[in-house]
């Protein structure tokens, strides 16, 4: 039971910010013997570090209050969004590394910049910032030089959480390499100049841009600390405060895959996480990995996070192809669940645009390559799982079709080269449709069983539009094949090169113990 009566959730770590070199300041909102407060409204909030840098307000209608809010049944103090201040003599550095964490009740139609900790009126230094544009958009900051917009500003656009927070943010200030801001685990956004000032209030800048929320612990550093420091200090402040971080994970893919979830406003679970890690791993030791141009397991919480595709290209540090997330042209939230996988329909309105354009000329995929989709439900009509249609005559293709009964209909670069023929595809069938350079046929492997081999003929033409799934696009004009939408559930899509039969069973093997490991149905 904590001093000011509130019941305190236990720690599971010996790890305190003291057990990292540099502790500069640290203001607690949960310990009350910190703070000086008359019926809750604080005048000191007493710095733990042991370098007294305590933070005071003299002015009693300006005080910020350490009794009207909890967080994982901890108090935090709240800030009105008025005059709430506290200040503070701070220590300009041009190496620091602050961490915060907050909540702000900003809203979208409220015009204005607020404060987390500031370094007074003339330069923000590296304080935290959240403003908001007035619209549906905030942005979160971190200022490394000043008032200077630019190179000199880490900054960070959210929508989908307004009000921001609860969250743990992070800003690193170094010399050497500028600035880093870092939201829950994830780093959002980096700057390229690094200049001196102290931090000189917390709640506002001087007297300017008051914090209309709350915030739980503040812990500054007189240095710039390494990734796997900030790593140590994040995990410490959400397990006390219950703020869910993005996870971490050994392989590089699946930890990207991670980061980009997170910045688009999804989150992944612990459990998926290691899902994704264990594909990866799986994809690394087949030595597929640089089969794949784009690749999304359509996993993770929430429709952002379906969005983003774990391979962008045949390397992570290499070229990227298409888009940087699935375009989305009308899936709604009903229409996703991670173990279930995402559903369109046929009403000519839901698809996915990945900006990947393989018949276009000079594409490594131009005459060779792959689609690969998890079908977890067959259409209820002859409808595309993916492709690019370039129409009129000549009608090359790169696509293919499904109807009810399993039957394809399939194209890479050459009209018809499966005409509605019976493929061996039933509901959670794995499906691989490629035109195979080795073996000069284009192929389809069902769950990594060869099924089909059909002739390769020539190729005449190109289409500009990108592919899509469960559509087409065509060159002619900007929208989908709209006859072509699909009624089908599917788990996974991926584009890229050709492979062979060891390589294509490889892949089954490698998703089908991740389609397991989501709940979803797979034969």
């Amino acid at each position: 039971m904590g001093m000011n009566g509130r019941l305190l959730r236990p720690l599971a770590t010996g790890f305190t910010p003291r057990s990292i070199s540099g502790l500069a300041a640290w203001w607690d909102a949960s310990d009350a013997a910190s703070i000086t407060a008359v019926s809750g409204a604080v005048s000191q909030w007493n710095d733990k570090s042991g370098n007294g840098v305590h933070a005071t307000q003299t002015t009693a209608n300006n005080r910020p209050v350490n009794t009207s809010q909890t967080l994982n049944g901890r108090a935090v103090m709240t800030f009105d969004g008025s005059n709430d201040i506290m200040s503070f003599t701070g220590t300009a550095r041009t190496d620091e590394t602050q961490f915060v964490v907050v909540r702000n009740n900003m809203v979208a139609s409220a015009v204005s910049t607020q404060q987390i900790v500031g370094s007074g009126a003339s330069g923000y230094g590296l304080a935290a910032t959240i403003k908001n544009d007035g619209s549906v958009n905030s942005d979160l900051w971190a200022y490394c030089g000043g008032f200077v917009v630019g190179t000199t500003t880490a900054r960070y656009s959210f929508s989908a959480n307004n009000p921001f927070g609860p969250a743990v943010v992070a800003a690193i200030r170094s010399s050497a390499s500028g600035g880093i801001l870092r939201t829950d685990g994830v780093q959002r956004a980096t700057c390229t100049t690094s200049n001196s000032y102290a931090l000189a209030s917390i709640g506002g800048a001087g007297a300017s841009f008051p914090l209309n929320g709350y915030i739980a612990e503040i812990v500054v550093y007189s240095r710039a600390l390494s990734v796997a420091e900030v790593q140590r200090v994040e995990r410490y402040l959400g397990a006390k405060w219950g703020i869910t971080l993005a996870p971490q994970v050994a392989n590089a893919d699946a930890q990207d895959w991670v980061n980009r979830v997170y910045a688009n406003g999804g989150t992944v679970s612990s459990a998926t996480a290691n899902a994704v890690n264990m594909f990866c791993n799986a994809i690394d030791a087949a030595g597929i990995r640089d089969r794949f141009y784009r690749l999304n397991l359509f996993c993770g919480t929430g429709l952002p996070a379906c969005l983003v595709p774990l391979y962008r290209g045949a390397s992570l540090g290499g070229t990227q192809y298409g888009n940087t997330t699935d375009t989305n042209q009308n899936f709604v939230g009903g229409d996703y669940s991670e173990s279930g996988g995402l559903t369109s329909n046929a009403a000519s309105t839901k698809a996915l645009a990945t900006g990947v354009m393989p018949m276009e000329s000079g594409s490594p995929l131009f005459n060779y390559g792959h689609y690969f989709a998890h079908v977890i439900a067959l259409p209820t009509a002859r409808s595309s799982v993916m492709g690019v249609r370039k129409d009129p005559a000549p009608a090359n293709r790169h696509a293919f079709q499904l109807d009810s009964t399993g039957r394809i209909w399939g194209d890479w670069c050459h009209q018809n080269r499966f005409n509605g023929v019976a493929s061996g595809v039933s509901a959670g069938k794995t499906i691989i449709l490629q035109a195979a350079q080795v073996a000069n046929a284009t192929q389809v492997y069902a769950s990594g069983s060869l099924t089909l081999t059909g002739a390769i003929g020539t190729f005449t033409g190109t289409a500009s539009q990108g592919a899509a799934i469960f559509a087409a696009r065509g060159d002619f004009g900007s929208g989908f094949q709209t006859s072509d939408f699909s009624t089908m559930t599917i788990g996974a899509y991926s584009i890229g090169l050709d492979f062979t039969a060891a390589q294509a069973l490889a892949y089954h093997t490698a998703y089908a113990a991740l389609a397991a490991a989501l709940g979803r149905t797979i034969a």
